[in-house]
């Protein structure tokens, strides 16, 4: 991709020397990448970041000035609001798909429950071991998380119960006896009930869903989406979702506080009397693409 986007940095300016990269040229290709390619914000970033990574190497070897570089400013990228997030009323129906008359039920629920309590990721999820939950404490350590940030997430009530049965009674009847031991905790239904994978269980969280009339596509990321959304809603401090979330940086947790605010304003038009007032004949404001409100 680097590649690509230098050649098309080097061919949109009509470069064919390297010395005649000048600031000028430069001004110039990120207007084009703006106005004529119309590219987005994310897509913009990451070609001048590839040029500037290119021009700090010519740099290093005199090619040319080191200001050329550390003159390309990258935009700043703002998180978009998350595209879908489950209701309340659509969480109550998908967790009451899995049959918990079934092993395979108990242990879909297990997971379900799992995702919806601790917001964790796909892939931690999927590298869950046995030893990383404390159902007496009623936590689980994720020690194989994004960025190296190993952290302790609490679990809810159900999901606590959910998990107690999947261990003590479904997990042990699929462990092969006198076989090697297994430390994954999320094991398949069918024998020799090997640990399942991350696209098993993407699947498995997918397939739920559509069984519970959920026309929009339901996978993990989802649930992640809507256990931080739900809480904030509730009034839960961002710096503790944001520990729950294992995120970086507090910027990156206030976007549900953005998704909040959109839902204040729906309830805010839907239930105060003065935004719903028809006898004050205001007319309703048009703006068109482009033209912000201010203009």
């Amino acid at each position: 991709m680097s590649l690509r986007c230098l050649d098309e940095f080097l061919a949109a300016q009509g470069v064919s020397h390297l010395d005649r990269i000048s600031d000028v040229r430069l001004r110039q290709y990120h207007h084009h990448l703006i106005t004529v390619r119309r590219n987005a914000t994310g897509t913009v970033g990451m070609r001048l970041r590839a040029v500037r990574r290119f021009l700090a190497f010519l740099a290093d070897d005199g090619v040319v000035s080191p200001a050329l570089a550390k003159g390309i400013g990258l935009p700043t990228l703002i998180p978009g609001l998350p595209r879908l997030v489950l209701s309340r009323k659509q969480v109550r129906a998908i967790l009451s798909v899995p049959d918990l008359r079934t092993a395979k039920g108990i242990r879909n629920s297990a997971i379900l429950e799992t995702f919806y309590s601790t917001g964790m990721r796909l892939a931690e999820m999927a590298q869950l071991r046995v030893a990383d939950v404390d159902l007496t404490q009623r936590v689980i350590h994720i020690t194989t998380a994004k960025f190296s940030r190993d952290r302790v997430v609490p679990l809810g009530i159900i999901a606590t119960e959910r998990l107690r049965q999947y261990v003590n009674q479904v997990r042990p009847a699929w462990v092969t006896t006198g076989a090697e031991p297994i430390s994954a905790l999320w094991l398949a239904g069918l024998p020799p009930h090997q640990p399942i994978a991350a696209p098993v269980i993407a699947k498995i969280v997918r397939c739920t869903a559509r069984a519970a009339g959920i026309r929009s596509p339901v996978g993990p990321h989802v649930w992640r989406h809507t256990c931080a959304t739900h809480l904030v809603r509730r009034g839960a401090p961002l710096p503790y979702v944001q520990l729950l979330l294992g995120h970086r940086s507090l910027n990156t947790t206030q976007l549900y506080a953005r998704v909040a605010v959109t839902d204040l304003q729906r309830t805010f038009v839907r239930t105060h009397p003065r935004a719903q007032e028809r006898s004050l004949h205001v007319p309703t404001p048009v703006f068109y693409r482009g033209v912000s409100p201010a203009s």
